[in-house]
């Protein structure tokens, strides 16, 4: 199984350009400035996201399906998290009232 032990890491420190989580997708800039993200930035983009894509889902018949973030932190490295308590589950499923708009209950 994987593990995470935030005490072995600086859990606030932005994660390195050219990086998504642990996969690097293109070679770094050195000169780039740290990426982050607050909660209000995230949740605008989840906002225009859905009203955009649920529509589509529900006329292709999908259900989409968010993930809980895991570790349940408000924040990690540079990047506000979304789903990480009750409310922030109601907050995202009141954004498109949708049977295509759903949670994924990851155990």
């Amino acid at each position: 199984s994987v593990g995470l032990d935030l005490s072995a890491i600086d859990a606030d420190l932005p994660l390195p350009d050219g990086v998504v989580w642990n996969m690097r997708y293109r070679a770094g800039r050195p000169d780039a400035e740290p990426v982050r993200v607050s909660s209000e930035e995230l949740w605008q983009r989840l906002d225009v996201f859905l009203r955009e894509i649920v529509p589509v889902a529900e006329e292709a018949g999908v259900m989409l399906a968010a993930h809980p973030d895991d570790p349940p932190a408000e924040a990690l490295r540079g990047a506000a998290r979304l789903v990480n308590r009750p409310e922030k589950y109601d907050r995202l499923m009141n954004i498109v009232d949708s049977p295509s708009n759903g949670l994924e209950l990851c155990l």
